[in-house]
């Protein structure tokens, strides 16, 4: 399946290398570079491939601060190459993640630095908040959110909502969210990362799983970056939805908005 695949991209770079020339009448770096990217694909292993470039963006996990940021992530050479290699599968995904948001709710920031930084590096713009209020803050200005990573265990007043643990304000808050009236912050996947073993962590985080979205869980970082940039991938390559409609303010002495005198001409019946 790999040979048909480099196969058929050799070919592809090949016919648009002769389409630009056809057109041009001219061998241009464009001509130059499709040879070479086809050189490339066929000649190289496409594992060892490990960076993406087009439309001026490159993006690749050899890059300083990429290399950088996951060796702060990984205490052990072992962890670091285990990383590497899953972003290096996730490759095709990395350019989708690129000005992505994340909210990101943990009472310890200082513990969460590196992933933050190595989120940073990947081009994914991270918001901290420390506890459920502040995220209620950062949500209330601004809830143009990809994706929202939280804790499982802090405290906080959540538990009053749905009669939950105290101790899981977390998991509370998430099922707050999932209730919410707000379509879009109720729908804004979800990731817990914590420090429990595997089988508390699917039991504590059960009640806002069984909510939808269902949210995914963690308590690897490597893991976490993964699943994190599968999320991201996944949500930014959705088609984009414009449902918002902004209301008007009301003008003294009418006794409602004045929607359809501010609507436009063409929308009048």
């Amino acid at each position: 399946m790999t040979t048909i695949l480099i196969g058929a991209l050799t070919v592809v770079m090949i016919i648009l290398a002769i389409l630009r020339y056809r057109i041009t009448k001219s061998i241009d770096t464009a001509v130059i570079a499709l040879v070479i990217a086809a050189f490339v694909i066929h000649v190289v292993p496409i594992e060892r491939i490990t960076t993406l470039k087009g439309a001026g963006l490159e993006l690749s996990i050899e890059q300083p601060q990429v290399k950088g940021a996951i060796e702060a992530l990984t205490p052990t050479q072992l962890q670091n190459e285990e990383l590497r290699k899953d972003l290096e599968r996730l490759r095709e995904d990395l350019p989708l993640v690129r000005d992505s948001r994340i909210l990101w709710i943990d009472n310890s920031p200082s513990k969460i630095v590196s992933a933050r930084r190595l989120l940073r590096a990947l081009g994914v713009e991270v918001i901290p908040a420390t506890s459920s209020e502040e995220a209620d803050k950062v949500l209330a200005r601004d809830k143009d959110f990809d994706l929202i990573i939280t804790e499982t265990q802090r405290t906080g007043d959540s538990y009053k909502f749905n009669n939950g643990i105290p101790i899981h304000e977390g998991v509370n808050y998430i099922v707050k969210l999932r209730k919410t009236g707000d379509q879009i912050i109720r729908t804004i996947p979800v990731i817990f990362f914590s420090a429990y073993d595997w089988e508390r962590l699917v039991q504590f985080t059960r009640p806002a799983r069984e909510t939808f979205p269902e949210a995914e869980i963690t308590n690897s970082v490597n893991a976490l970056i993964v699943k994190v940039v599968k999320r991201l991938a996944l949500e930014r390559s959705r088609p984009l939805v414009y449902g918002d409609q902004k209301t008007p303010t009301p003008v003294e002495g009418d006794a409602q908005p004045r929607a359809a005198e501010d609507a436009p001409r063409a929308a009048r019946p």
